[in-house]
């Protein structure tokens, strides 16, 4: 093999080397690409799972605050169907003690009536007692001037 052969040889050798080289450099420069897209999409990533979790941490406060108002309305409910019952017990005795006091009304206008009834017939016994006493005292003056 003369040298030129051996030179040509070597050349396409080299050739193919470079060219290998250069295809092996594409491929490094677009792994390397790859790399920094997927280390921006794990930062993005990271960035979501955050937002996620402050979003859950939220919704949970949130969720807590729903919980705590909604027993706050739930115990105002309860408290104001409390009140609402009282109310109605007071309303029922305030219209039973109506009741009796016109009954008692009634009772005591019957028993002034009576009263003045009794207050009549003893004014009328009182002078009946009177005028019998009368009677009597000028039947005995009269009975002792009979036997004198």
């Amino acid at each position: 093999m003369s040298l030129e052969d051996s030179n040509s040889k070597l050349k396409a050798e080299i050739g193919l080397q470079q060219e290998r080289l250069h295809k092996l450099e594409c491929e490094r420069d677009k792994l390397h690409q790859e790399m920094k897209a997927l280390q921006v999409e794990e930062e993005a990533l990271n960035k979501l799972e955050e937002k996620t979790q402050t979003l859950e941490a939220q919704l949970s406060s949130a969720q807590l605050l729903l919980d705590k108002e909604n027993s706050k309305y739930q115990n105002a409910c309860h408290q104001q169907e409390s009140l609402q019952a009282k109310q109605m017990s007071l309303l029922e005795r305030a219209d039973a003690l109506d009741q009796e006091c016109e009954e008692l009304q009634g009772q005591l206008g019957e028993t002034e009536d009576t009263q003045t009834d009794l207050q009549d017939r003893l004014t009328h016994i009182s002078e009946e007692k009177d005028q019998l006493k009368t009677q009597l005292t000028q039947e005995q003056a009269q009975g002792t001037c009979w036997r004198i």
